[in-house]
């Protein structure tokens, strides 16, 4: 309640040192709120997006626009599934149409507009993870939720 008040000017601070170191904090948590930014759904992919396929494989492929939006919700969807071991929220998934990057750029990515299939099954989602070495689980977890960072302009 007291920085509310602060905020909209009702009630200043005890002294002016702590009224400047306030206005710096302010400014830092502002500065950092903007430096995670939503992903650009529309803009091409400049980074891939990790999962598990249906043959059991990790993949690495690009999406945008609907399908980026897509695979976002499946990220999420399976961190609440490993972490709850409850893999209802995974089956909206199984029979969704989703297609790789299909625009230009990308000249090394060879599987442009092809359909994809991620795994929905919680216990082969489990059984792949409890397959992987501690290295190769952390990769795929550092690589899977990566959050990607606006650009300093």
């Amino acid at each position: 309640m007291l920085a509310a008040e602060r905020k909209a000017g009702l009630r200043g601070y005890e002294t002016a040192a702590s009224e400047e170191q306030a206005a710096k904090q302010i400014k830092t948590k502002a500065a950092h709120r903007e430096q995670l930014s939503q992903p650009h759904y529309g803009k091409a992919p400049t980074n891939a997006i990790v999962y598990q396929n249906t043959n059991g494989d990790i993949a690495h492929d690009y999406f945008w626009k609907k399908n980026l939006a897509t695979m976002h919700q499946y990220r999420d969807a399976y961190d609440q599934a490993i972490h709850t071991g409850d893999g209802t929220k995974l089956r909206k998934f199984k029979d969704r149409i989703i297609i790789t990057y299909d625009g230009p750029g990308l000249s090394n990515y060879h599987n442009k507009g092809a359909r994809v299939y991620p795994e929905t099954n919680l216990k082969k989602l489990q059984t792949k993870r409890a397959g992987m070495t501690d290295r190769e689980r952390a990769r795929f977890d550092a690589d899977r939720n990566y959050r990607h960072l606006q650009a300093a302009a």
